[in-house]
């Protein structure tokens, strides 16, 4: 029986790196994320030539390129579980095969590519807790001082380390060193994993943990070639092709020299004062109001950000292999423009998912984006267009289903977002807007084009 109780908990650690490994991995879908790649139980192809110390290596994560000499930063970690001693401190000498293994390591570095190792971080993961005075001793080894109480601990850490004759190589690898003990136990990492990848991909089934985890659970094996993961590596685990994070992108074509009319400024002021109800601006077709998308941010507060949602998308809208009217399609490419503006975690379209949960998902995003550029820059705000939204209305209706621009227009959104939607005037009552929403009809402007003559604006 202690047998096989010793065999479940060294399974326990198996799970903690790979649900580790796995929610670490989502920050890979963060835009504009610096983290590249993480290589599972090694190191990547594109790392020393030399082995040295390897083995001890459990996960390497590198940051803006997926090799050692080209990427920013590299952080090579060791991952310690334990579920019958979590409460029992590390010792000295319970570190020491890290320390030997990652100074091996940092030696190959060095040699290889001398000054490399100075973007090299060589991190201890546990859910343990480590000894103060070990902590302490890696402190003096690292920037000098008293040993004090610390003697037994920086003596053994020294011969762990092996840098005979060498006191500036030691000194700047335990300056790289690093332990972390706070790292949750198993049941309450997979917990987290869980919840953090219901975050990005809002009703999806149970089973998308699992794919995941069972990804970097195979990269840890002989079965995969190449055990390194890329956002492409994540996105396919989770069965998204990566061309369904940006679903419907802005089509409108930019016009050449607007001449702003005072309307337009009116228009711009009216957003801008009406917090927090909802603008519908309408016109019949050929007025403007696909130019007008187009300039409402030049005339809003300094530090705003507009995101502009094409429904119409060059006449696409109408073909069923590109639609724009369904939640999965508008709400996702406005969350993950806000995403890429670094405001909010992108939002994963899952089969499963219905269109009450793309819209939890959205205002949670929208609420966050607002606080952000709030606490940014006071005054400034964040301004959602969406263009011929009367188009998503009509082939919804058409196809007996509900367009998202009717439902985001009854959402409640925070006092620092203004939600402007765009149609014919004889198509206002298809988005069926709720009491409260201010509409405007525009008279429309004038668009300066090569020869100079002003002609009349509009498209729809």
């Amino acid at each position: 029986m202690p047998d096989t109780d010793l065999l479940r908990a060294s399974r326990d650690g198996d799970q903690f790196h790979y649900h580790w490994a796995a929610r670490q991995a989502l920050k890979l879908l963060l835009p504009g994320a610096d983290l590249t790649a993480i290589a599972v139980e090694g190191v990547s192809q594109d790392d020393t030539t030399g082995r040295d110390g390897e083995d001890v290596i459990d996960i390497a994560e590198y940051y803006g390129a997926t090799g050692l000499r080209e990427a920013n930063r590299v952080v090579y970690r060791q991952l310690k579980h334990s579920t019958a001693r979590a409460t029992e401190e590390w010792t000295v000498s319970g570190l020491g095969g890290t320390v030997s293994g990652f100074a091996e390591k940092y030696r190959r570095i060095k040699l290889e590519s001398p000054g490399l190792e100075r973007k090299v971080i060589f991190e201890f993961l546990s859910n343990r807790p480590v000894r103060d005075s070990v902590l302490r001793a890696i402190r003096v080894l690292a920037v000098g001082g008293e040993l004090g109480d610390y003697a037994h601990e920086v003596k053994f850490l020294k011969q762990y380390a092996g840098f005979t004759d060498d006191a500036d190589g030691e000194a700047g690898f335990f300056n790289q060193l690093q332990v972390d003990p706070t790292a949750p136990g198993l049941l309450r990492l997979e917990g987290l994993f869980r919840l953090d990848l219901a975050g990005f991909l809002p009703g999806a089934p149970d089973v998308q943990p699992l794919l995941l985890k069972e990804m970097i659970a195979r990269r840890a094996t002989s079965l995969e070639t190449n055990h390194v993961v890329d956002r492409s590596t994540v996105l396919t685990a989770l069965g998204v092709p990566p061309e369904r994070l940006l679903p419907a992108p802005n089509l409108i074509d930019p016009p050449g020299r607007v001449i702003v009319t005072p309307q337009t400024r009116a228009i711009v002021d009216d957003i801008v004062r009406l917090a927090p109800r909802p603008v519908i601006v309408h016109a019949a077709g050929g007025v403007g109001k696909s130019v007008l998308t187009t300039q409402i941010e030049r005339n809003l507060p300094a530090g705003s950000i507009t995101l502009v949602y094409d429904c119409f998308g060059n006449g696409s809208y109408r073909r069923s292999s590109s639609p724009r009217h369904q939640h999965q399609q508008g709400l996702v490419q406005l969350a993950n423009e806000l995403a890429a503006h670094a405001l909010c975690d992108p939002l994963i379209p899952a089969g499963t998912a219905q269109p009450t949960d793309y819209a939890k998902a959205f205002v949670v995003r929208v609420r966050g984006a607002a606080e952000a550029i709030a606490a940014s820059t006071p005054g400034a705000l964040l301004v959602l267009v969406v263009d011929a939204a009367d188009n998503a209305a009509l082939i919804a209706r058409d196809g007996g289903e509900r367009a998202f621009v009717a439902d985001l227009l009854r959402e409640a959104l925070p006092d620092n977002v203004r939600l402007v939607m765009l149609c014919r005037t004889e198509r206002v009552d298809l988005l069926e807007p709720p009491p409260g929403v201010h509409r405007i009809e525009l008279a429309g402007f004038g668009v300066a084009e090569s020869k100079g003559c002003p002609v009349t604006a509009g498209r729809r």
